[in-house]
């Protein structure tokens, strides 16, 4: 094997590099720099040659994705990882990606070129998403620099009917009185999750959650309606009453929270926000809960004891599954069960020790509510400070 390829040296004493061993450049760190260096050029050589670079990565400990995951990002490619070849996250995704129209085609494009043209009130700062800035300039190229940038053209490899690339924008007119009626919040939400994680490239991850709470306090700041120092005051129109929602929970994903996640999780998911639609990226940011019921209107009414009667939530997620790429990995959760933590790590701590004062052990108060041992503030306790630091003189 070639010295720039490895991750980790052949004596298993050594253990393969995790974030904190990238963070304090430990020893089993060393060979990171230099596979970086080789994947990028590597990268670079796939661009100018028109060739998309996927990656189908399916192992119990970490292949490298942290290092290569700069080549299917570059060239437009795609990433799939997985414990298994043998798992449906494997299987659904490859045959997903090996789809054909009714001409026998594959349903995607390739070596496409994409040129921003815009009016003289804005300049184009970059795109962040599965391409390449081809350099040209343009009048329109604004100094400051986003991801792929200092270009008015970006180029992809391939690209299929789910790829998405966001392009972002200096604005010239600082005249925003008229920006709260046309405020997308869902594609703002998603703009800066894109942002945050390019960031986290060249910057600690502490200094990302500070930067996004800073922009967060500073939008609220300016386009709430309040009376200074008086939190009570403090009104949020509808166009942004759940865009400081979605940034609370983009602060707790494994977008940008490195513990418990290996540095190939983390570049796996990453990899697959900055190619998500708007609405996919949402559901990675802040999940959708939904709730089932046997009876939801008048008295207990008797059913069937039939399995039939538990199968609307399994063919809603069978319908999920079928529609994404790559194939998400389906984890059924019983309340107490091994499973169940999977869910409870997303939802919000309102019950928690720390508003209880107690740790218990993981089940339900006696109030029915789950009570989760964790440090995570709640979604109130945050809505709370983020009011109080907006209205501040």
């Amino acid at each position: 094997m070639s010295w720039v390829l490895l991750i980790v040296d052949l004596p298993l004493a050594e253990s393969i590099r995790h974030h904190l061993d990238l963070q304090k450049d430990n020893q089993n760190a060393r060979f990171v720099q230099k596979a970086l260096k080789f994947y990028t050029s590597l990268a670079n050589r796939a661009v100018r040659a028109g060739c998309a670079v996927d990656i189908f990565a399916c192992s119990l400990d970490q292949v490298g994705l942290y290092e290569m995951k700069v080549m299917p990002e570059k060239t437009g490619g795609c990433v799939v990882m997985s414990d298994s070849f043998s798992l449906n996250v494997y299987k659904d995704s490859l045959k997903k990606f090996l789809e054909t129209d009714s001409t026998g085609f594959l349903k995607m494009g390739f070596n496409a070129k994409m040129e921003v043209l815009c009016s003289k009130e804005f300049k184009v700062c970059g795109a962040i998403g599965p391409c390449t800035s081809t350099g040209k300039k343009g009048a329109q190229v604004s100094d400051l620099t986003v991801g792929e940038g200092a270009s008015c053209e970006w180029q992809a490899a391939a690209m299929d009917k789910e790829t998405t690339i966001a392009f972002y924008f200096e604005v010239t007119n600082q005249h925003v009185s008229n920006l709260p009626p046309g405020f997308d919040q869902e594609a703002a939400a998603v703009l800066m999750a894109r942002l945050a994680v390019f960031k986290t490239e060249t910057e600690d991850s502490l200094d990302v959650l500070r930067w996004l709470d800073r922009k967060l306090i500073r939008l609220v700041s300016r386009f709430a309606d309040y009376q200074k120092d008086d939190p009570n005051s403090f009104h949020l129109s509808t166009e942004f009453a759940i865009y400081p929602q979605f940034m609370y929970h983009l602060r707790r994903s494994h977008f940008l929270q490195t513990f418990n996640a290996s540095p190939d999780e983390t570049a796996y998911y990453r990899s697959v926000l900055l190619r998500a639609s708007v609405m996919n990226a949402l559901v990675m940011i802040q999940p959708a809960l939904l709730s089932y019921s046997l009876n939801q209107q008048g008295p207990p009414q008797p059913v069937l004891l039939d399995a039939q009667a538990l199968k609307a939530p399994v063919d809603d997620a069978s319908v999920v599954l079928g529609d994404r790429f790559p194939a998400p990995k389906y984890v059924q959760c019983n309340s107490g069960g091994s499973q169940a933590r999977f869910l409870l790590a997303k939802v919000n701590p309102s019950t928690s020790y720390i508003n209880s004062g107690t740790a218990q052990p993981l089940g339900l108060t006696e109030g029915g509510e789950a009570f989760i041992n964790t440090d995570d503030v709640s979604l109130k306790v945050f809505m709370e400070h983020l009011i109080k630091l907006a209205v501040q003189s």
